[in-house]
């Protein structure tokens, strides 16, 4: 009796080669939602920190003017994001107020200084603070920019009580400043 070639597969091997595509496919699938995850999620963090700096933006162009926005928090909302505004005078640490108003520094003890507020002020600098957030399933994420600022509407009196600086001259000073883009 002639011998007999198989032509075709299996049974069993047309399942194994089923088997073996199903687990790539999965694995492949699973990649691809994890890559359109990761996409969304960055889209999500890259327009929170344009808006986070444009803000800082907006600030910032204020403090140039002359004006800083007053101490306290504002929120609102953009989209799905919830910007926050905060402002608040900036409290030096008990060393630096300490080495500042002490007599290491050639000062004498008790005299005015600037950076050190006195009781019930909120001396001239200021922290400020702007911060995104947006839902993210059950979690809440955000961004984050902080920068400092002088209060000049208070520093002006004060550099004026001090003798450190003549009238004429700290008008100029402001005013040049208002002068710059």
């Amino acid at each position: 009796m002639p011998i007999r070639r198989r032509r075709g597969f299996t049974l069993l091997e047309v399942l194994a080669a089923v088997l073996v595509m199903a687990v790539i496919f999965t694995a492949l699938a699973g990649a691809a939602f994890r890559g359109i995850r990761l996409e969304a999620d960055t889209a999500r963090r890259l327009e929170a920190s344009l808006l986070a700096d444009a803000r800082m933006a907006q600030v910032e162009s204020q403090i140039r003017s002359g004006a800083l926005p007053p101490i306290g928090v504002e929120e609102q909302e953009v989209g799905e994001f919830v910007v926050t505004l905060e402002i608040q005078p900036l409290v030096l640490p008990e060393e630096l107020t300490n080495a500042l108003a002490g007599e290491e520094n050639g000062a004498a003890a008790g005299s005015p200084n600037l950076l050190i507020p006195e009781r019930n002020e909120s001396g001239v600098l200021r922290e400020i603070r702007v911060t995104v957030a947006w839902p993210d399933g059950l979690d809440t994420r955000q961004t984050e920019r902080v920068t400092y600022g002088i209060d000049f509407e208070a520093l002006t009196p004060a550099l004026k009580d001090l003798g450190l600086v003549e009238e004429e001259a700290l008008e100029a000073t402001l005013a040049a400043g208002d002068a710059d883009p």
